[in-house]
């Protein structure tokens, strides 16, 4: 046999083998709750695909000291580790990982794993909000990709719901309700419904007309969190005529909170 048929098969082989062995001890180690340090030999595997497994199961155990193991991780030259990584510091949630977390969204180029970090950001657990934390997702609300700035605004709601925001999310976000991107404005729209700030009323209200109606839902549960007066004849409007029946039961369910 030649000599490059013969490397052509036995790569062949190799790409073909089966990680049986591997997946087994990683699940077992996983069933165990073992700590992290036991699965940390796997960072050394040649293969992507028993990387990825270990980030998924540092994700799930939830150790504290597998933060390091996941950002050597972030190294790898594959997305599919590196989003699975991504998504393991997320669920660790630790104080000491948000700037590492914000380290590897600057210098990240994968779509996929550029969005699992914006989501990891906003799990971190924090008492208050570091300033380079919201200067990073201030910055990724005005990134060119929609897709970005709409999963900034899951982001920044997530955070709105932990009481950790900025004034400035309402003025941005308001804006972003005029965004050409539906999946940008109905989070958005959910984004100020978690910040429940008073002065994004106007901007809500003119929303219950946007052409999305997952847009104009959102608006209208974010208008009965803030009970506002003002948006009255507009939730009226949208509870009796509004096409879509989760409008309309949204827009009446506001009205409910209102004293009139």
């Amino acid at each position: 046999m030649r000599p490059a048929i013969l490397c052509f098969v036995l790569l062949s082989m190799w790409g073909c083998r089966s990680y049986d062995n591997e997946f087994n001890e990683i699940l077992q180690l996983e069933d165990r709750r073992a700590p992290a340090q036991e699965l940390q030999k796997f960072t050394l595997h040649p293969r992507w695909e028993v990387q990825r497994r270990l980030a998924l199961a540092l994700g799930r155990l939830r150790d504290p000291e597998a933060a390091t193991t996941l950002c050597e991780l972030m190294s790898s030259s594959s997305p599919e580790v590196r989003v699975e990584a991504a998504f393991a510091l997320g669920q660790l949630a630790l104080p000491a990982t948000n700037k590492a977390i914000i380290k590897l969204l600057a210098e990240e180029k994968d779509l996929e794993v550029r969005l699992t970090l914006i989501e990891a950001l906003s799990k971190v657990t924090l008492d208050s909000l570091p300033p380079e934390t919201d200067s990073t997702l201030v910055r990724q609300l005005d990134d060119d990709i929609p897709i970005v700035r709409a999963e900034t605004a899951l982001a920044l709601a997530r955070l709105g719901q932990r009481n950790l925001k900025r004034p400035r999310w309402s003025a941005q976000l308001s804006a972003l309700l005029q965004d050409k991107g539906e999946e940008v404005r109905w989070r958005s729209a959910y984004a100020l419904l978690r910040l429940a700030d008073s002065t994004t009323v106007p901007a809500l209200s003119a929303a219950l007309t946007d052409r999305s109606a997952r847009v104009r839902m959102q608006a209208a549960r974010a208008l009965g969190v803030l009970s506002a007066h003002t948006a009255l004849a507009a939730l009226k409007q949208a509870a009796h005529g509004d096409a879509d029946w989760r409008v309309r039961v949204n827009a009446a369910a506001a009205l409910g909170k209102l004293k009139y």
